[in-house]
C-alpha cells in the first residue's frame, strides 16, 4: 500500500513536470529544434504531400459581431467565410478591439456606392485598329464610395475586346474603376464598341472608340490666399514648434497622375515666382506654356523633357535609401534648347508674378500614360478697394487643373 503512494505521488511529480516544459518552451510540429523566437513552430520539410495551417473557418454577422465569437481577444485571427449577406467579403480578420478588419488593416465593410458614371466613362489609349492587337483601360467613375474592398469582375467581349473589372478598393466618396480591355478588335476606330458595365448592384452602358466622345471634364479647382513662406512660430508656455505652411505647400492641387504648386514665397514683380509641376509616375513630358502679365512678360514656350517621379538617396546617417519628390519648373533650361532659352530682359521669361497679375496657361502631356493636362494659374497680390469695388482682395493664387483625356 505504502508503495503504491509512492508510486502515485512519483506520478504526478512527473506530470507536473512534463506540464511545466509545455508552458515555458517552444512547441514544434515536424522539427526537433523549434525557433527560439515562436511558441509555435510548423515545420513540413519532411511532409509529403506538404500542408498547411487550417484556421478556424467563421461566418460573422457584421464588422462588429461579438456574439458569433463572444469576448473576442484583440488579435484574434479567424477566416471569415463572407457567407452572410450582411458582411459578405471573404478573407482573413483580426479583431482590433472594435471592429473586425483585414489582415492588410482595410475596411471588410460590403462596399457600395451611389451611383455609376457611364457617360464619362474613359478608353485609354481611345483608339483601336482591326487586325492589332490592343491593351488598354476603361476608367469608369463612380460616386459616394464607402471605403469597402471589392473583387475582379467577370470577363465579357466584345467586337474582339474583352474587359475585366479590376479588384480594388473603393474611395470614401467619388472614385474610379478600372477595367482591362485586351485582344484583337475586329473593327476598327471611328466605329464605337459598346461595353456593358457592371459594379455590384448597378449597370450601365458606355459606347467607346468611336473618338467622338462627348465626356464631363475632370478637374481640380484650389485657391490659396495669402501669398508668404514658411512661418516657424515658437510656443513660449510649453516650448511647442509649430510650422505654419507657406503657399509653395499649401497650393499643391492633385489630379490624376500629376501635382502643380505656385513656387512664391512673397508678392513679387520680379523672376523669382513659378508654376512646378510633379508626375506622380515615370514619363516623357511635352509641354506648351503660355503667359500674359501687366508687366509685359508675354510669351509662348514649348519644351520636352525625360521626368522621373522621385529621386532616391542613400541616408548616411541611417543607411536607408529615402525618396524624395521631383518637382519641375517651368523656367528650367532643360525644357528647350538653351540657344532658344528667353532670357529674363527679354521680356518672355516663363515665371509667373502676383505682382503683375500674370495668368499663365500650361498644356502639359505624359507620353507613357497617353495623359493631357491643361493647367491654369490665375495670381495676384494685394488688390485694395477703389471707386468702383468697395472692398478688398487678399494675396493669392488660384489653380485650375483639367485633364483632358
Amino acid at each position: 500500500m505504502k508503495k503504491n503512494k509512492i508510486m502515485k505521488k512519483k506520478l504526478f511529480l512527473l506530470t507536473l513536470l512534463s506540464f511545466s516544459y509545455f508552458v515555458f518552451s517552444q512547441v514544434g510540429i515536424g522539427t526537433k529544434n523549434p525557433d527560439p523566437s515562436s511558441a509555435l513552430d510548423i515545420n513540413v520539410d519532411q511532409i509529403n504531400p506538404k500542408k498547411g495551417v487550417l484556421f478556424p473557418n467563421v461566418t460573422l454577422l457584421s464588422i462588429d459581431d461579438k456574439t458569433t465569437i463572444p469576448n473576442p481577444a484583440i488579435g484574434l485571427v479567424i477566416y471569415n467565410t463572407g457567407k452572410n449577406k450582411n458582411f459578405s467579403t471573404p478573407g482573413f480578420y483580426f479583431w482590433n478591439g472594435t471592429e473586425w478588419r483585414l489582415l492588410d488593416s482595410s475596411s471588410g465593410i460590403n462596399p457600395s456606392i451611389n451611383t455609376l458614371q457611364c457617360g464619362s466613362a474613359m478608353l485609354t489609349p481611345p483608339r483601336y485598329e482591326k487586325g492589332k492587337t490592343y491593351f488598354g483601360t476603361i476608367t469608369l467613375p463612380y460616386t459616394m464610395g464607402n471605403g469597402g474592398k471589392y473583387f475582379s469582375g467577370v470577363s465579357k467581349t466584345v467586337n474582339g475586346l474583352t474587359y475585366v473589372l479590376q479588384g480594388g478598393e473603393l474611395n470614401y466618396g467619388n472614385g474610379n474603376l478600372f477595367y482591362t480591355v485586351t485582344g484583337t478588335p475586329t473593327v476598327s476606330s471611328p466605329e464605337g464598341s459598346l461595353f456593358e458595365l457592371n459594379f455590384l448592384d448597378k449597370s450601365c452602358k458606355a459606347t467607346l472608340g468611336d473618338l467622338n466622345e462627348i465626356k464631363s471634364i475632370q478637374y481640380a479647382r484650389k485657391y490659396t490666399d495669402t501669398i508668404n513662406k514658411d512661418k516657424v512660430i515658437i510656443n513660449n508656455k510649453n516650448n511647442e514648434v509649430v510650422v505654419k505652411e507657406g503657399t509653395t505647400l499649401r497650393s499643391v492641387t492633385t489630379i490624376g497622375n500629376i501635382q502643380v504648386r505656385y513656387n512664391a514665397t512673397k508678392i513679387s514683380s520680379e523672376h523669382d515666382s513659378f508654376i512646378e509641376f510633379h508626375p506622380l509616375v515615370d514619363t516623357y513630358v511635352t509641354i506648351k506654356y503660355d503667359k500674359a502679365g501687366a508687366g509685359g512678360q508675354n510669351l509662348e514656350l514649348w519644351g520636352k523633357i525625360a521626368a522621373k517621379s522621385k529621386f532616391y538617396k542613400l541616408n548616411e546617417e541611417t543607411h536607408k535609401v529615402e525618396a524624395k519628390d521631383l518637382w519641375y519648373k517651368l523656367a528650367d533650361d532643360s525644357w528647350t534648347n538653351p540657344a532658344y532659352y528667353p532670357p529674363y530682359s527679354s521680356g518672355a521669361y516663363p515665371d509667373l508674378n502676383s505682382g503683375l497679375r500674370d495668368l499663365g496657361t500650361v498644356i502639359i502631356i505624359f507620353h507613357n500614360t497617353q495623359e493631357i493636362y491643361r493647367v491654369t494659374l490665375n495670381v495676384n497680390g494685394n488688390i485694395a478697394r477703389g471707386n468702383i469695388l468697395d472692398e478688398d482682395v487678399p494675396s493669392g493664387v488660384t489653380i485650375f487643373i483639367e485633364k483632358l483625356d
